[in-house]
C-alpha cells in the first residue's frame, strides 16, 4: 500500500513543480503578502509608505511567515515547497486516524480525491494546511481522553498554537472538539483542557481585538440566523456532495465528476454504519461518530460569512467526508476484497490525472502570464480589471495583479482592506483605491482608477480605457499605463 501510496503522492507533486502560477483563487494575495513582509523594511521599496503591520502576533499568518522566511529563497518556491509537504501530510493523517480504529490502511488511499478540495481550490493556504493538522490533533485527542495518555494534553497545546498561526476558525473547531469529546467521554479532563487552552484563547483574543474596527459580528449573526438560515438548508445539501472536486470540469461536467467520488463513498459509509452490529460498536466508534456528528454540524449550522470573512460552513465538507472514509476503513478491515482495492488504485490514478490535466491547462491557459507583462520598477502602483475570470467555469483570475507585487515589490490594490489580514492600509482611499474584486461593467474604471500608474487587465476582446494607454500585451492580457501620471 505504501508504494502505492507514494506513487500517487509523486504524480500529485509533479503539478506543484511544474504549474508556474497555480490556478488557487486567493493564493496571489497570500503570496503579495509574504513578499511585504520580507521586505517590508527594504528603503529601496515604497512599502512603508501605502502599508503597515500593526502586529506579527495575529492568526492565518503561518503561511505568510514561512514564505517570507528566506529559508527556501523567494516566496514562490517557499510556497511550492509548502504544498509540496500538505500533499502527503493528509493521507499520512488519515493513516494514523485509521490506525487508531484498527481499520484498513488501504483505505487511506481514498484521501487523495480530497487533495485539492475546496479550501485548496480557493487558495485558503492556511486552512488547506489546518485539515491535516486537525486530523492529527483527533488523533492525539484520541490519545489523550480515550488511551488516558496524559503525556498528550502538552501535544495537544503545542498544536493548538499551530492551528492558531494556521487558521483562527480552524483552532475555533478543535477547542469545539475537544469540548464535546471531553463531555461524551470523559468530562473530569475538561477542565485541565480548558485551562490549557488559556493562552492560546489570549492570542486568539489580541488578533481577534486588532481586526474589530467597526464591525458588528453578533447583529449579523443574529440577523442571518433569523432570516436567512433556514432558507439556506437546502443548498447546503445540494453543494455538499460537489464542492470538493467540480471545480476540475466545466459545468454538468464537473458537477457528475464530483458525485461520483462522493456518492460512492457515502453509500459505503452508510453500508458499513448498517453493518455495524451493537457489539462492534465500541469506545472508538463512538469516538468517531462524534467526530463526524461535531463537523457535520458545523457544516449545517454556520454561516455562509460574517462581516469580513467568508466561505465558512463549505469548509466542512472535506473533513466529514474523510472521516466516512475512517469509519469505512474499520467495518471492512479483516477484508481482503482485491477488486475493491484495485478500484481504489484506479480511481486515485485517475484523479490524480485529472488533476494534473486541471493544471497542465491552467498552465496553457497562462502560458502569456508572465514578469514581462508587468511594469519594470517598483515603485508603481497597479490596479487589476478581470472583465474575463473564467478558468473551466470558475472565477480564478480575480488576484492575478498581486503579482505585481510578488515579482517586482510593486504597490497593488486589494491588500489592504481585508478585515483579518495582516496587511493594512496606511495611505487614503483617494490615493489608492480600494480593489473592485468582482467585475462591475457600470463602472467606469479609468475615471475610477485614475490615480493608479498602471491597470492590469484580462479582456478576449480590446478595450479602452479612460485617463490610459495601452503599453503592452500578451494573450488576454493588457497593460494599460497612465497618461498622465
Amino acid at each position: 500500500m505504501y508504494n502505492i501510496l507514494a506513487v500517487v503522492i509523486a504524480i500529485n507533486i509533479f503539478w506543484v513543480i511544474n504549474t508556474p502560477v497555480l490556478p488557487f483563487i486567493d493564493l496571489p494575495f497570500r503570496l503579495a503578502e509574504s513578499r511585504i513582509v520580507k521586505e517590508f523594511a527594504n528603503s529601496d521599496f515604497l512599502y512603508q509608505k501605502y502599508y503597515s503591520i500593526p502586529s506579527y502576533l495575529k492568526s492565518n499568518t503561518l503561511h505568510t511567515y514561512f514564505c517570507s522566511s528566506g529559508i527556501f529563497g523567494d516566496v514562490e518556491t517557499a510556497n511550492k515547497i509548502y504544498y509540496i509537504l500538505y500533499i502527503p501530510l493528509l493521507p499520512l493523517s488519515v493513516i494514523i486516524l485509521i490506525r487508531k480504529l484498527k481499520g484498513n490502511i488501504f483505505y487511506s488511499l481514498l484521501s487523495v480525491l480530497f487533495l485539492v478540495n475546496h479550501n485548496v481550490h480557493w487558495g485558503f493556504t492556511g486552512y488547506t494546511m489546518s485539515v491535516p493538522v486537525l486530523f492529527l490533533i483527533f488523533g492525539f485527542y484520541y490519545e489523550y481522553l480515550i488511551s488516558n495518555k496524559h503525556k498528550y494534553l502538552f501535544i495537544i497545546f503545542i498544536f493548538w498554537l499551530l492551528l492558531f498561526f494556521l487558521h483562527f476558525q480552524s483552532v475555533l473547531f478543535a477547542f469545539l472538539m475537544f469540548f464535546v469529546l471531553s463531555l461524551v467521554f470523559c468530562p473530569r479532563k475538561l477542565i485541565t483542557g480548558m485551562m490549557l487552552s488559556v493562552p492560546v484563547l489570549l492570542l486568539m483574543y489580541h488578533s481577534y481585538s486588532l481586526d474589530s474596527g467597526s464591525y458588528s459580528t453578533l447583529p449579523y449573526l443574529f440577523d442571518y440566523y433569523c432570516s436567512y438560515f433556514i432558507s439556506s438548508i437546502l443548498k447546503r445539501i445540494q453543494i455538499f456532495f460537489i464542492l470538493d472536486n467540480f471545480f476540475l470540469f466545466e459545468k454538468l461536467k464537473g458537477i457528475i465528476y464530483a458525485l461520483f467520488f462522493t456518492l460512492n463513498i457515502s453509500v459505503l459509509f452508510i453500508y458499513a454504519v448498517f453493518k455495524l452490529n451493537k457489539k462492534d460498536i465500541n469506545t472508538g466508534f463512538r469516538y468517531f461518530f462524534v467526530l463526524i456528528g461535531v463537523s457535520a454540524a458545523c457544516y449545517i449550522l454556520l454561516p455562509d460569512n460574517i462581516n469580513g470573512q467568508n466561505v465558512i460552513y463549505e469548509r466542512y465538507s472535506v473533513i466529514v467526508f474523510i472521516l466516512m472514509i475512517v469509519i469505512i476503513s474499520a467495518s471492512v478491515r479483516y477484508q481482503r476484497d482485491n477488486l475493491i482495492q484495485i478500484l481504489i488504485v484506479v480511481s486515485c490514478l485517475i484523479h490524480s490525472a485529472v488533476i494534473n490535466d486541471y493544471m497542465l491547462d491552467f498552465k496553457s491557459n497562462t502560458s502569456g502570464f508572465n514578469a514581462d507583462m508587468l511594469p519594470a520598477k517598483s515603485g508603481k502602483t497597479l490596479a487589476g480589471i478581470i472583465f474575463d475570470n473564467e478558468f473551466r467555469g470558475r472565477k480564478v483570475f480575480t488576484h492575478f495583479p498581486m503579482y505585481y507585487t510578488v515579482w517586482k515589490n510593486g504597490i497593488t490594490v486589494g491588500i489592504v482592506d481585508y478585515r483579518f489580514g495582516l496587511i493594512k492600509r496606511d495611505i487614503s482611499k483617494d490615493e489608492l483605491q480600494v480593489y473592485i474584486e468582482w467585475n462591475d461593467f457600470q463602472i467606469d474604471y479609468g475615471d475610477y482608477y485614475k490615480k493608479m500608474n498602471y491597470l492590469l487587465v484580462r479582456s478576449y476582446s480590446p478595450r479602452e480605457l479612460k485617463n490610459f494607454r495601452l503599453v503592452n500585451n500578451s494573450g488576454e492580457w493588457c497593460l494599460f499605463e497612465n497618461n498622465f501620471p
